[in-house]
């Protein structure tokens, strides 16, 4: 690693530290694009990638104790806020760090970390959080819609079909049938969610890493359910965005439904 004075670093991602020239234009803004969403899980992996780093001996212990210091200071005055001033998106963490300790102790936090395991960790942990919100939702709809439909088993009105009144029925039939179909949705969530919360941590950008990184350990740290078997896969397929896509398409059209 090349050492420079923290003051002339500007991230992972410019030169100074690891690269030697600026990367395509388009790169600022994807990696930043979804940062005020992502950032939190960024510094959780960023802390538990730490933490694998040290036990498994490929920093010292001091170094890995001092950098995780520096992030719980990150901590302290805001991480959103610290990501916002960082303007480094996924190495807002390495950047902060370089600043405090200089690059040689800062940039120890990247040893066996691409920018494509920071990404496919911080996006499946975000949309693993986005699903757990909404199936909490989901609980609570059905809960008060099985507690509306039993308040109104004999309320009569009217069926509508093509925005005309058609074969009577009750208000708590209406209530049950939007039930039915909440509890469809929260069975896919689940079932995306299993999907989802794999770890790919560990990946590095696609092949995995030589340093002594233990892939289980990390996926533990950050809540996920285990490690993805295949690194290729952990990184480099994008079916989980579609299938997100898609849970998220079906429960607009749900709420739309539901509100007419």
């Amino acid at each position: 690693m090349e050492t420079h004075a923290p003051q002339t670093y500007r991230s992972a991602a410019n030169p100074g530290a690891r690269l030697k020239q600026v990367p395509l234009d388009y790169l600022d803004n994807y990696k930043s694009r979804f940062d005020a969403i992502t950032a939190p899980h960024i510094h959780a992996f960023d802390k538990a990638h730490l933490v694998a780093l040290t036990e498994g001996g490929a920093i010292k212990r001091k170094i890995g104790q001092q950098l995780l210091a520096g992030l719980r200071q990150m901590e302290a005055e805001g991480v959103l806020n610290v990501h916002s001033k960082m303007n480094s998106g996924l190495h807002a963490g390495e950047r902060y760090l370089t600043k405090l300790y200089g690059s040689e102790i800062g940039g120890q936090i990247a040893t066996g970390r691409s920018s494509g395991d920071l990404n496919a960790v911080s996006r499946r942990r975000a949309f693993a959080a986005q699903i757990c919100s909404a199936l909490d939702g989901m609980m609570k709809l059905r809960h008060s819609l099985i507690e509306l439909a039993s308040k109104h088993i004999e309320t009569v009105m009217a069926g509508n079909t093509h925005g005309q009144h058609a074969q009577p029925t009750t208000l708590a039939h209406w209530a049950l049938m939007f039930e039915l179909v909440a509890a469809r949705h929260q069975q896919r969530y689940q079932e995306a969610h299993a999907r989802i919360n794999q770890s790919p941590a560990g990946a590095a950008i696609m092949t995995g890493s030589d340093f002594p990184i233990d892939r289980r350990r990390s996926s533990e740290l950050l809540g996920f359910d285990g490690p993805l078997p295949n690194t290729f896969d952990a990184i480099i397929s994008h079916d989980m965005e579609i299938e997100y896509a898609g849970l998220m398409a079906g429960l607009t059209h749900f709420a739309r439904s539901l509100g007419r």
